[in-house]
């Protein structure tokens, strides 16, 4: 069943609700045309109309997970500016468990960053088959260049409105993020611009000192890309854009948890600095991630995905081969955390970064229903998007769950 008839309410019953706001056991959902109409405990009592049955016994009944940092999967890059390959990632992701993206870009020639702006617009306005695109999160080019990392050198420019002005045409006004280094000039006058558009001002690949990013915060910064990826670092004497992120309560966190990235011992750092409530997962996930180790492609450069990382030849970091949901496993492993608890940082956290925790990231009623349902250990069985249930190809179980 890849969708309900129109107007039919689904209901999922038996199943553990994680909200992620409570934890309700052998709770029930209603879905009616795409929206959560009902959450309780037990059996639901009034059915005003048939309805689609699928019995979550024994598995937890999640919000889908959204990740805010995706430059590719399944073996395609956001960059290609196709349908296809945007389809294909979401895809992949769906299988993943998550059910909403944005579509991040990577420094590039104002050229290929209008194609690919208006490539997103008009795969949001078709509609994917896998996880729903939210927007474009322009990654750049606005950085420091002595903290590229993988971002091209040779793209990165200063700062201009006017640019910035035209991506957000080009994408229909669906500019949600732009990552930059808050400390080059004219960034505080884009930062207070990207401020009054709404769309989310972002600091990353940043050398910037603790008193630039606090500058940067006051003129409207309020997110952090990658955490301690590609930034200042921490001392003791000048805390820099890490002691910054640390410190400022007004600053939510990106963090990638593959275990390659960052140490389980700085996530538990990061945690206590910022509450679980400030800590967003991402998976700043490249082409290779949901495809079979080899060689990719990213900005140009010939990449290497083995054994769950994705570095340069010369050995450097190229974003990540794994998906948000796979973050998740991870850090229940490495966090004395309660299951909920981590499970914001996939679901409602990077909803209200970008604003939209009014329509996703939690399993409240008015909400799109945007769904996973999954075993004990996380196992995407069925995912299902904005009412939507989307056939797992491997590994899931869409249609013997159904009553």
């Amino acid at each position: 069943m890849e969708k309900s008839e129109a107007g039919r309410a689904i209901i999922i019953k038996n199943g553990t609700l994680i909200t992620p706001f409570e934890k309700i056991e052998e709770g029930f959902l209603i879905i009616k045309m795409g929206r959560i109409a009902q959450v309780g405990v037990g059996q639901p009592r009034e059915i005003t109309q048939a309805a689609e049955e699928i019995d979550a016994r024994g598995l937890y009944v999640l919000p889908g997970f959204i990740d805010l940092h995706i430059h590719g999967g399944g073996g395609h890059d956001v960059m290609e500016s196709s349908f296809s390959a945007l389809n294909q990632i979401s895809k992949v992701l769906v299988k993943e468990g998550v059910t909403s993206f944005l579509s991040t870009t990577i420094t590039t020639s104002q050229e290929d960053l209008l194609t690919a702006t208006q490539s997103v617009r008009k795969a949001m306005g078709r509609g994917t088959e896998g996880a729903e695109i939210l927007g474009v999160h322009l990654e750049g080019p606005y950085l420091n260049s002595k903290r590229a990392g993988a971002q091209p050198q040779e793209f990165i420019r200063l700062p201009s409105i006017e640019e910035v002005k035209q991506y957000i045409y080009a994408s229909g006004g669906k500019v949600k993020i732009l990552s930059l280094a808050p400390e080059i000039e004219g960034a505080l006058g884009l930062i207070r611009f990207l401020d009054r558009e709404g769309v989310v001002p972002v600091i990353a690949h940043s050398d910037a000192s603790y008193e630039e990013t606090l500058s940067a915060t006051e003129a409207g910064l309020r997110h952090a890309a990658h955490t301690f990826k590609a930034m200042s670092e921490f001392h003791h004497r000048e805390p820099g854009a890490v002691g910054a992120v640390l410190a400022l309560d007004s600053i939510t966190a990106e963090v990638i948890a593959d275990g390659v990235h960052v140490h389980p011992a700085s996530l538990k750092i990061l945690i206590k600095c910022k509450g679980y409530e400030k800590v967003v997962v991402v998976s700043d996930a490249i082409m290779g991630m949901g495809a079979p180790d080899g060689e990719y492609q990213l900005g140009g450069r010939t990449i290497i995905v083995q054994k769950g990382a994705s570095r340069f030849k010369d050995g450097g970091i190229a974003g990540s081969a794994m998906s948000v949901g796979n973050g998740v496993k991870k850090l229940i492993r490495w966090l004395d955390l309660e299951l909920p608890q981590i499970i914001q940082m996939a679901t409602f956290n990077p909803a209200r970064a970008i604003g939209e925790e009014g329509h996703k990231g939690s399993l409240e009623v008015g909400k799109d229903a945007d769904i996973i349902i999954c075993d004990q250990e996380l196992s995407v069985k069925m995912a299902m998007v904005r009412g939507r249930v989307v056939p797992q190809e491997s590994g899931g179980r869409t249609e013997n769950m159904l009553i």
